[in-house]
């Protein structure tokens, strides 16, 4: 499945890591459009995230993981497990 990445116009960075965020990619490969109460996680740090109402990112605590719905929970967490095996395969291709 391809995965359309779209840019943001708000450059926002991520509350954890500070990495810069202007872009986003929808879990099913849709054209992504960012709104307030939507789930992501950044790629630098691999924070759980959620967009507030400017659409600024905020990372969301281990309550509101719990408490999330079990396929978006399952989503985030799978969309981390493939962050992690890219970030090592990045680290080995580095060294």
């Amino acid at each position: 499945m391809s995965m359309d990445i779209t840019r943001i116009e708000s450059l926002c960075a991520c509350p954890c890591c500070g990495r810069p965020n202007d872009s986003v990619t929808a879990a099913d490969g849709s054209e992504a459009r960012p709104s307030p109460g939507d789930l992501a996680m950044c790629f630098g740090c691999g924070a759980f995230l959620t967009f507030d109402d400017k659409l600024l990112q905020r990372e969301l605590s281990l309550e509101e993981v719990g408490a999330l719905p079990d396929d978006d929970r399952i989503a985030l967490q799978r969309a981390r497990a493939r962050w992690q095996k890219i970030a090592a395969r990045s680290a080995r291709e580095d060294s």
